[in-house]
Protein backbone atom coordinates (compact mmCIF):
# COMPACT_ATOMS: atom_id res chain seq x y z
CA UNK A 1 0.00 0.00 0.00
CA UNK A 2 2.79 2.42 0.88
CA UNK A 3 4.61 1.86 -2.42
CA UNK A 4 1.40 2.34 -4.36
CA UNK A 5 0.71 5.64 -2.62
CA UNK A 6 4.28 6.73 -3.30
CA UNK A 7 3.87 5.88 -6.99
CA UNK A 8 0.61 7.80 -7.16
CA UNK A 9 2.18 10.84 -5.53
CA UNK A 10 4.28 11.28 -8.67
CA UNK A 11 1.23 12.58 -10.52
CA UNK A 12 0.94 15.86 -8.66
CA UNK A 13 1.66 17.69 -11.94
CA UNK A 14 -2.05 17.10 -12.66
CA UNK A 15 -4.12 17.73 -9.54
CA UNK A 16 -7.22 15.94 -10.80
CA UNK A 17 -5.23 12.89 -11.86
CA UNK A 18 -3.63 12.76 -8.42
CA UNK A 19 -7.03 13.01 -6.75
CA UNK A 20 -8.43 10.32 -9.05
CA UNK A 21 -5.67 7.87 -8.14
CA UNK A 22 -5.95 8.70 -4.44
CA UNK A 23 -9.73 8.22 -4.43
CA UNK A 24 -9.70 4.96 -6.37
CA UNK A 25 -12.98 5.85 -8.07
CA UNK A 26 -14.57 8.49 -10.29
CA UNK A 27 -17.98 10.13 -10.56
CA UNK A 28 -19.49 10.50 -14.02
CA UNK A 29 -21.96 12.93 -15.52
CA UNK A 30 -24.98 11.08 -14.11
CA UNK A 31 -23.53 11.03 -10.60
CA UNK A 32 -22.71 7.33 -10.74
CA UNK A 33 -19.43 6.34 -9.10
CA UNK A 34 -17.16 3.84 -10.88
CA UNK A 35 -13.99 2.01 -9.92
CA UNK A 36 -10.74 2.50 -11.80
CA UNK A 37 -10.40 -1.00 -13.24
CA UNK A 38 -10.14 0.35 -16.79
CA UNK A 39 -7.81 3.25 -15.95
CA UNK A 40 -4.21 3.16 -17.21
CA UNK A 41 -1.93 1.96 -14.42
CA UNK A 42 0.58 4.28 -12.72
CA UNK A 43 3.41 2.58 -14.65
CA UNK A 44 1.71 3.27 -17.97
CA UNK A 45 0.95 6.86 -17.02
CA UNK A 46 4.55 7.27 -15.94
CA UNK A 47 5.70 5.98 -19.33
CA UNK A 48 3.42 8.36 -21.24
CA UNK A 49 4.62 11.30 -19.16
CA UNK A 50 8.26 10.39 -19.80
CA UNK A 51 7.73 10.03 -23.54
CA UNK A 52 5.90 13.35 -23.66
CA UNK A 53 8.59 15.29 -21.84
CA UNK A 54 11.46 13.55 -23.59
CA UNK A 55 10.17 13.70 -27.18
CA UNK A 56 7.98 16.82 -26.88
CA UNK A 57 5.47 15.87 -29.62
CA UNK A 58 3.49 18.83 -30.92
CA UNK A 59 0.34 16.76 -31.42
CA UNK A 60 -0.79 13.49 -29.85
CA UNK A 61 -3.52 10.92 -30.41
CA UNK A 62 -5.05 8.19 -28.29
CA UNK A 63 -7.51 5.49 -29.25
CA UNK A 64 -9.60 4.63 -26.21
CA UNK A 65 -10.27 7.51 -23.82
CA UNK A 66 -12.16 5.60 -21.14
CA UNK A 67 -12.07 7.23 -17.70
CA UNK A 68 -9.44 9.70 -18.83
CA UNK A 69 -6.25 8.80 -16.96
CA UNK A 70 -4.01 8.81 -20.03
CA UNK A 71 -5.91 11.76 -21.52
CA UNK A 72 -5.22 13.86 -18.42
CA UNK A 73 -1.56 12.89 -18.64
CA UNK A 74 -1.34 13.93 -22.29
CA UNK A 75 -3.17 17.21 -21.76
CA UNK A 76 -1.23 18.19 -18.62
CA UNK A 77 2.03 17.39 -20.40
CA UNK A 78 1.15 19.66 -23.32
CA UNK A 79 0.41 22.39 -20.78
CA UNK A 80 3.68 21.77 -18.94
CA UNK A 81 5.58 22.02 -22.22
CA UNK A 82 4.45 25.64 -22.30
CA UNK A 83 1.73 25.39 -24.92
CA UNK A 84 -1.51 27.32 -24.98
CA UNK A 85 -4.61 25.07 -25.31
CA UNK A 86 -5.30 24.44 -28.99
CA UNK A 87 -6.67 20.89 -29.23
CA UNK A 88 -3.18 19.36 -29.36
CA UNK A 89 -4.49 15.97 -28.23
CA UNK A 90 -7.18 13.93 -29.98
CA UNK A 91 -8.97 11.25 -27.95
CA UNK A 92 -11.03 8.73 -29.95
CA UNK A 93 -13.69 6.77 -28.08
CA UNK A 94 -17.21 6.03 -29.39
CA UNK A 95 -18.34 5.07 -25.88
CA UNK A 96 -17.27 8.12 -23.91
CA UNK A 97 -20.86 9.10 -23.17
CA UNK A 98 -22.66 5.76 -23.42
CA UNK A 99 -20.31 3.66 -21.26
CA UNK A 100 -17.85 5.99 -19.54
CA UNK A 101 -20.50 8.54 -18.50
CA UNK A 102 -18.34 11.45 -19.75
CA UNK A 103 -16.16 11.07 -16.66
CA UNK A 104 -13.02 12.02 -18.57
CA UNK A 105 -14.56 15.21 -19.93
CA UNK A 106 -15.61 16.26 -16.45
CA UNK A 107 -12.10 15.68 -15.12
CA UNK A 108 -10.52 17.63 -17.96
CA UNK A 109 -12.88 20.54 -17.34
CA UNK A 110 -12.23 20.47 -13.60
CA UNK A 111 -8.49 20.80 -14.12
CA UNK A 112 -8.81 23.43 -16.86
CA UNK A 113 -7.40 21.08 -19.49
CA UNK A 114 -10.39 20.77 -21.81
CA UNK A 115 -8.94 23.14 -24.39
CA UNK A 116 -6.04 20.78 -25.04
CA UNK A 117 -8.28 17.88 -26.04
CA UNK A 118 -10.55 17.18 -29.00
CA UNK A 119 -12.87 14.25 -28.26
CA UNK A 120 -14.08 12.15 -31.19
CA UNK A 121 -17.00 9.91 -30.25
CA UNK A 122 -16.67 7.71 -33.32
CA UNK A 123 -15.02 4.39 -34.00
CA UNK A 124 -11.35 4.64 -34.81
CA UNK A 125 -11.71 3.01 -38.24
CA UNK A 126 -13.78 6.06 -39.25
CA UNK A 127 -11.67 8.74 -37.55
CA UNK A 128 -8.14 7.65 -38.47
CA UNK A 129 -8.59 7.61 -42.28
CA UNK A 130 -10.09 11.09 -42.02
CA UNK A 131 -7.10 12.37 -40.07
CA UNK A 132 -4.77 10.85 -42.67
CA UNK A 133 -6.73 12.47 -45.51
CA UNK A 134 -6.32 15.80 -43.70
CA UNK A 135 -2.54 15.23 -43.65
CA UNK A 136 -2.49 15.36 -39.85
CA UNK A 137 0.61 14.09 -38.04
CA UNK A 138 1.01 12.98 -34.42
CA UNK A 139 4.34 12.58 -32.65
CA UNK A 140 2.92 10.09 -30.13
CA UNK A 141 -0.01 7.72 -30.65
CA UNK A 142 -1.38 5.58 -27.81
CA UNK A 143 -3.40 2.55 -28.97
CA UNK A 144 -5.76 1.37 -26.23
CA UNK A 145 -9.11 0.74 -27.90
CA UNK A 146 -10.63 -2.57 -29.01
CA UNK A 147 -8.28 -5.50 -28.41
CA UNK A 148 -9.61 -7.61 -31.29
CA UNK A 149 -6.81 -8.43 -33.73
CA UNK A 150 -8.50 -6.84 -36.73
CA UNK A 151 -9.27 -3.62 -34.84
CA UNK A 152 -5.77 -3.33 -33.37
CA UNK A 153 -4.25 -3.96 -36.79
CA UNK A 154 -6.34 -1.22 -38.41
CA UNK A 155 -5.45 1.16 -35.56
CA UNK A 156 -1.77 0.29 -35.99
CA UNK A 157 -1.86 0.64 -39.78
CA UNK A 158 -3.27 4.15 -39.72
CA UNK A 159 -1.34 5.19 -36.63
CA UNK A 160 1.95 4.29 -38.32
CA UNK A 161 0.98 6.39 -41.34
CA UNK A 162 0.04 9.30 -39.06
CA UNK A 163 3.46 9.29 -37.42
CA UNK A 164 6.29 11.50 -38.68
CA UNK A 165 9.80 10.08 -38.68
CA UNK A 166 10.87 9.77 -35.00
CA UNK A 167 7.21 9.57 -33.95
CA UNK A 168 6.20 6.85 -31.49
CA UNK A 169 3.28 4.45 -31.39
CA UNK A 170 2.61 2.73 -28.04
CA UNK A 171 0.32 -0.26 -27.49
CA UNK A 172 -1.40 -0.87 -24.17
CA UNK A 173 -2.34 -4.34 -22.93
CA UNK A 174 0.38 -6.02 -24.96
CA UNK A 175 -0.39 -9.41 -23.40
CA UNK A 176 -3.89 -9.53 -24.89
CA UNK A 177 -3.94 -12.11 -27.72
CA UNK A 178 -5.14 -9.73 -30.43
CA UNK A 179 -2.64 -7.03 -29.49
CA UNK A 180 0.19 -9.54 -29.12
CA UNK A 181 -0.44 -10.90 -32.60
CA UNK A 182 -0.21 -7.42 -34.13
CA UNK A 183 3.07 -6.85 -32.27
CA UNK A 184 4.39 -10.10 -33.70
CA UNK A 185 3.50 -8.89 -37.19
CA UNK A 186 5.37 -5.64 -36.57
CA UNK A 187 8.46 -7.42 -35.25
CA UNK A 188 8.50 -9.87 -38.17
CA UNK A 189 7.66 -7.54 -41.04
CA UNK A 190 8.19 -3.88 -40.16
CA UNK A 191 11.82 -3.76 -39.10
CA UNK A 192 12.71 -1.35 -41.89
CA UNK A 193 10.21 1.23 -40.65
CA UNK A 194 9.62 0.70 -36.93
CA UNK A 195 12.12 0.02 -34.15
CA UNK A 196 11.21 -1.16 -30.67
CA UNK A 197 11.62 1.52 -27.99
CA UNK A 198 13.50 0.47 -24.87
CA UNK A 199 11.05 1.35 -22.10
CA UNK A 200 12.68 0.19 -18.82
CA UNK A 201 14.28 3.59 -18.28
CA UNK A 202 10.89 5.29 -18.14
CA UNK A 203 10.08 3.32 -15.01
CA UNK A 204 13.05 4.75 -13.13
CA UNK A 205 10.77 6.98 -11.07
CA UNK A 206 9.14 3.86 -9.68
CA UNK A 207 12.35 2.82 -7.93
CA UNK A 208 14.41 -0.36 -8.04
CA UNK A 209 11.47 -2.67 -7.35
CA UNK A 210 9.41 -1.20 -10.21
CA UNK A 211 12.36 -1.49 -12.60
CA UNK A 212 13.00 -5.08 -11.56
CA UNK A 213 9.34 -6.04 -12.09
CA UNK A 214 9.33 -4.42 -15.50
CA UNK A 215 12.54 -6.15 -16.61
CA UNK A 216 11.21 -9.49 -15.42
CA UNK A 217 7.96 -8.97 -17.34
CA UNK A 218 9.90 -7.96 -20.46
CA UNK A 219 12.10 -11.06 -20.33
CA UNK A 220 9.01 -13.22 -19.88
CA UNK A 221 7.21 -11.50 -22.76
CA UNK A 222 4.55 -10.26 -20.34
CA UNK A 223 5.02 -6.50 -20.52
CA UNK A 224 1.78 -4.54 -20.78
CA UNK A 225 3.11 -1.54 -22.74
CA UNK A 226 5.07 -1.85 -25.98
CA UNK A 227 6.26 1.06 -28.10
CA UNK A 228 7.93 1.58 -31.48
CA UNK A 229 9.61 4.58 -33.05
CA UNK A 230 9.22 5.29 -36.76
CA UNK A 231 12.65 5.29 -38.37
CA UNK A 232 11.91 5.94 -42.04
CA UNK A 233 9.51 7.90 -44.22
CA UNK A 234 6.96 5.58 -45.78
CA UNK A 235 5.44 7.78 -48.53
CA UNK A 236 2.18 5.89 -48.23
CA UNK A 237 3.63 2.37 -48.27
CA UNK A 238 5.44 0.53 -45.48
CA UNK A 239 7.01 -2.23 -47.56
CA UNK A 240 7.82 -2.97 -51.19
CA UNK A 241 4.76 -4.18 -53.05
CA UNK A 242 6.36 -7.59 -53.56
CA UNK A 243 7.90 -7.96 -50.10
CA UNK A 244 7.63 -11.44 -48.63
CA UNK A 245 5.29 -11.75 -45.68
CA UNK A 246 7.23 -13.24 -42.79
CA UNK A 247 5.30 -15.57 -40.53
CA UNK A 248 4.14 -14.10 -37.25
Amino acid sequence: MGSERAAQAEFGYCGVLQQLLDAGSVVGQTGERSGLGSLSTPNKLRAIRHLMLQHRPQATLEIGMGLGGSCLCFAASHRDLGRAPAGQHIAVDPFESAIWDNAARLLLKEDGLGGYVEVCQERSHAVLPRLLAEARRFGLVYVDGSHLFEDVFVDFYYAAHLLPVSGIVAFDDSREPGVRQVLRFISANMGGVLRRVNLPAVHAAGGLAARARFRAATLAGCQQLTAYVKTAQTDGQFRAWDARLRRF
